[in-house]
């Protein structure tokens, strides 16, 4: 399997969750890896990665009886673009899930597929500023999940429809709503797997080597404080909830 390794990404159209990162906080996040960035083949070919996040959405199944309706779940949302200072001509969204390596949709917004939502849905915004704005609402519900929902809505057919939601009091009013199909493509969807398996491999590589760094740290400055984390850490429960399997079922 061969991946691309020189891709040429200005500062600014780096994913967002690393713009202005100062070196602490770049040790400190273990998800921080400039190389495994650079290896994610859906960057192949004319893509430049824009954003990239981790964000809650309500997964909606049709077909599905309660309780298991509705599922809350964090996704993988990526915006790409084929082209830099603004005269890109097709943008491309992904959301993927860690917990199940098979989630795959996508879909393919150039300027007269935008064109048909800003009709319909009656947008505002020009097809030059849809990166930014979308961007912009997705950190909205990361940072405001009270005010703002991502609904995902897979229908018996596989294919599914993201809504965002604004929390306006009175009731949630409808702010945009996408068209996704599932990746069915069997390469792409085994580069995937093996990118984001290998990703995970090697953040965790990451997050072992700085965790003895820190441990070795505190044993010479302060070794007192080494039982006090680790029975700290002891305490947190980790989220091991399967019912995430149901998203291919």
């Amino acid at each position: 399997m061969e991946y691309s390794d020189e891709i040429d990404q200005p500062q600014n159209n780096e994913p967002k969750m690393n713009e202005d990162m100062t070196d602490d906080e770049k040790f400190f996040n273990i998800f921080y890896n400039e190389e495994i960035d650079q290896k994610d083949p859906s960057l192949e070919g004319k893509y430049i990665k824009f954003y990239e996040e981790e964000i809650p959405f309500e997964l909606r199944i049709e077909g599905k009886k309660p309780p298991n309706d509705s599922i809350f779940v964090n996704l993988i949302f990526k915006i790409l673009i084929d082209s830099l200072d603004n005269n890109f001509s097709e943008v491309k969204l992904e959301i993927v899930c860690d917990k199940d390596l098979f989630f795959y949709y996508s879909t393919e917004i150039n300027i007269d597929i935008f064109n048909k939502y800003k009709m319909k849905q009656k947008l505002l915004n020009k097809f030059v500023d849809f990166p930014d704005l979308l961007a912009k609402y997705l950190d909205f519900c990361i940072n405001e999940p009270k005010n703002y929902l991502l609904v995902f809505n897979i229908k018996k057919n596989k294919n599914a429809i993201m809504e965002l939601y604004e929390n306006l009091n009175i009731k949630n009013a409808e702010v945009l709503s996408l068209n996704f199909s599932p990746v069915t493509n069997d390469d792409i969807i085994r580069k995937q797997i093996i990118y984001r398996y290998k990703s995970m491999k090697t953040i965790f590589n990451i997050a072992k080597e700085r965790t003895k760094i820190i441990n070795d740290v505190l044993n010479e400055s302060d070794p007192q404080l080494i039982p006090l984390i680790k029975k700290g850490v002891s305490k947190i429960k980790i989220d091991t909830n399967i019912r995430d399997n149901l998203l291919v079922e």
